[in-house]
């Protein structure tokens, strides 16, 4: 083959390989993620999440015994200040629902940083303290920060790995709580 040739031949190749490249805004190929990123984490809506949440005072907590009662896990990012703005935020959400949400609060970093939120004593909170990760390892979540929104029977209802708002956590426990 002669060097005219073998060019013709290398620039159809790289043309085709970037035409079907995924590329922003580009109309004739369809992403594989969804507009808002890739998922928060393996678990899809709809499927039963299990898991054992390492609690702050050393003992665990099965995922499962929660059923009946909505669930709202928060995986904290380590900085302090970002792992409660985070518990205030699930928390204020679901606290608009009454009691009836229980929100499971993921510190992978200060131990301390839900100290205040936990003296509240509604029952509706839970601290759980997970340093080396494994809990964000079982559920294979994309980034920190991550909430999930689990219904009464475990059914994952929504999860997000990025800033989210009140409304959006609000929103999928009420979806949550109307679930059978």
């Amino acid at each position: 083959m002669n060097r005219a040739r073998r060019c013709l031949l290398w620039t159809c190749l790289g043309l085709a390989c970037h035409r079907n490249a995924a590329t922003p805004g580009s109309d004739d190929t369809a992403s594989p993620e969804p507009a808002d990123g890739p998922p928060a984490a393996r678990e899809r809506p709809g499927d039963v999440v299990t898991a054992t949440i390492p609690l702050a005072d050393g003992t665990t907590l099965e995922l499962e015994s929660l059923r009946g009662r909505p669930v709202v896990l928060a995986l904290a990012p380590p900085a302090g200040e970002d792992a409660r703005a985070l518990a205030t935020l699930v928390s204020e959400a679901a606290g608009g629902h009454g009691g009836e949400p229980v929100v499971v609060l993921v510190a992978s970093g200060d131990p301390t940083a839900f100290d205040a939120l936990a003296e509240d004593g509604d029952g509706a909170r839970v601290i759980a303290y997970d340093p080396q990760g494994a809990l964000a390892t079982r559920l294979q979540v994309r980034a920190l920060p991550t909430v999930f929104v689990v219904d009464r029977q475990g059914r994952l209802v929504d999860a997000w790995a990025r800033d989210i708002t009140p409304a959006e956590v609000s929103a999928a426990v009420a979806t949550a709580m109307a679930a059978p």
